[in-house]
């Protein structure tokens, strides 16, 4: 027997400390429900299980980016529903202006209607937002043809008004060079009183505010010349429209008709060669196939001074015209590129035009009038590298930004000064893929790419058409039923995307259901087994706890053997 050393006590004391080790972590997964609540306890199954719970949060990311994209699109297709109404009231008014019982005034009436809805959609066009992203102004197209500023911008010294210029991805400036001034004395068109605005078929009139014009009473005359190909026919008074056209019989017996592409006649007879030619009989043979194609120059006068001139001007123009000052030739006035512009502009249409349909001669002396007033008001103006006026915008100084008009660009103010400039002002056009991208998944490059369609007026091609007369409305009908499908089929795609998208959520809410269960296994504790150890290991320790204290009286043995 020893008493230096109770061997049975240290034994006793041994595993008991080990139990009530044991029933700490016992306690511990008892009271958290995990079973690993260290690395200790499971090393491999705390990797596992970490990697687990980063997908499983990136899911539930993942399945909040899809709802977004989802709202996305239905922002998207609500807007263009709205397109859809409106498309349809512009080929209802088409199918009307396309009756023979309508007049001039009638059509005129419709054609307001028609720009007015045209304004619209390429309001909602422009403005259809969802988290500031415009959605539907080709932006975020699978080519987007998107603006940027390129190179330094010099603005002038002194000047500390017209700053941090700036340009929409989505303008539909076309690249180039332009340049910025600012006036205070502005120069404004003044049509009230105007009753022959739609005689000549001239619109859109955009007057610079620096103009050398001075204030008055103004006269734009247009003057026509009719050619045919080939130069020996001879037809300054034709009545037709500009075109391809045969003629079947001689002389008096000669009838004008359309030639296809190998000169043969098609469709309707249009009438008699002496009188839609404006030529004697002599002149007219049988078989002869020509194309006629018309010019027309533009005259501004004041009274009777002749300010500006263009000259060889198409009607099917597609950009807005220079009107040119003039310089005297052999007793004429003709324009004088080199001199610069007046700093006038005007597009060159048929809006409800009385004499200009689409090419031949002009009734009378047609002419648009119009007036230039001088206000005391600061403008900012915007112009290409030709000087040609692009847009302008009047500026009150105590506005900190602006946006010019519908140019896509827009600069800070503070106090702007007469003669402050920005030049170099150089917007190139890159093709891109811009379309948008939603995380739909926890790794990198789980993603869907939605691309969607510019829906403005332009890029469905109903910016130019005129309701003039039926064979212009007719026409029109055809152009809105292009117009219609291309927003249908935009529509169309939104909508297999949003049903995508929603098949989307319901596959990541069930990747995450089966993931958080396989995580689940891994790390929660099985609370049924844990206290069942805990238990057991309860009562080793009540009975170490016994075996402690009789193991500790073992060594009393000894003072019996003392007394002996």
């Amino acid at each position: 027997m020893r008493i230096n050393h109770n061997i049975q006590a240290l034994n006793a004391y041994s595993k008991l400390s080990k139990n009530q080790i044991a029933t700490g972590k016992a306690l511990e997964k008892l009271s958290s429900g995990l079973r690993i609540n260290r690395a200790a306890d499971d090393a491999a199954g705390l990797a596992i299980s970490e990697k687990m719970r980063g997908q499983i949060r990136g899911l539930q990311q993942a399945e909040k980016n899809a709802m977004d994209g989802v709202s996305l699109i239905q922002t998207a297709e609500g807007a263009l529903s709205e397109v859809h109404d409106m498309l349809s009231r512009m080929r209802e008014l088409a199918v009307q202006a396309a009756n023979g019982t309508l007049t001039e005034t009638d059509r005129t009436v419709i054609q307001d209607e028609i720009n007015q809805l045209r304004q619209q959609i390429d309001r909602v066009g422009n403005d259809t937002q969802f988290n500031t992203k415009k959605l539907l102004n080709g932006s975020l197209s699978e080519n987007a043809r998107n603006r940027s500023l390129y190179g330094d911008i010099f603005y002038s010294e002194g000047g500390g008004g017209l700053r941090d210029i700036k340009i929409d991805a989505a303008s539909s400036l076309p690249a180039g060079n332009y340049k910025m001034n600012v006036v205070t004395d502005s120069k404004v068109l003044n049509m009230e009183g105007i009753d022959d605005t739609y005689y000549t078929g001239l619109e859109n009139f955009l007057l610079s505010p620096d103009t050398d014009l001075a204030a008055g009473e103004y006269k734009m005359y247009l003057e026509a010349k009719v050619t045919a190909d080939p130069e020996t026919l001879k037809i300054p008074e034709s009545k037709l429209e500009d075109g391809n056209y045969t003629i079947v019989g001689d002389e008096e017996n000669g009838i004008i008709y359309r030639a296809d592409k190998d000169g043969k006649p098609v469709g309707s007879p249009l009438g008699k060669a002496t009188d839609l030619l404006g030529i004697q009989a002599d002149q007219i043979n049988d078989g002869t196939t020509f194309t006629q194609s018309t010019t027309y120059t533009l005259t501004v006068k004041n009274g009777d001074e002749v300010v500006g001139k263009a000259e060889n001007i198409s009607f099917n123009n597609e950009e807005p015209i220079n009107i040119y000052k003039v310089k005297e030739d052999n007793g004429k006035y003709v324009e004088d590129k080199d001199a610069g512009n007046i700093g006038l502009t005007v597009d060159f249409t048929n809006t409800g035009a009385k004499y200009v349909k689409r090419g031949g001669a002009l009734e009378g002396e047609p002419y648009h009038s119009f007036k230039i007033d001088k206000l005391q008001r600061p403008s900012v103006i915007l112009k290409d590298e030709n000087d040609k006026v692009i847009a302008h915008q009047f500026v009150d100084n105590d506005r900190k930004f602006i946006e010019f008009g519908n140019t896509g660009i827009t600069f800070g103010t503070g106090v702007v000064k007469a003669g402050e400039t920005a030049t170099n002002i150089v917007v190139r056009e890159t093709l891109e893929n811009a379309s948008l991208t939603f995380q739909v998944g926890t790794n990198a490059g789980e993603v869907i790419a939605l691309g969607i369609s510019d829906i403005r007026t332009k890029a469905l091609g109903i910016d130019k058409f005129k309701l003039t007369d039926e064979t212009s409305a007719s026409n029109a009908i055809a152009i809105i039923d292009g117009a219609i499908d291309k927003v249908s089929q935009v529509r169309s795609k939104l909508g297999a995307y949003q049903n995508r998208m929603e098949h989307t959520v319901n596959n990541i809410t069930q990747s995450t259901e089966n993931l958080t269960a396989a995580e689940s296994r891994i790390r929660d504790a099985d609370m049924a087994k844990e206290m069942t150890e805990f238990t057991k290991l309860n009562i080793i320790n009540q009975s170490a706890t016994a075996m402690l204290a009789q193991a500790n009286q073992l060594p009393q043995g000894v003072l019996q053997l003392l007394k002996g």
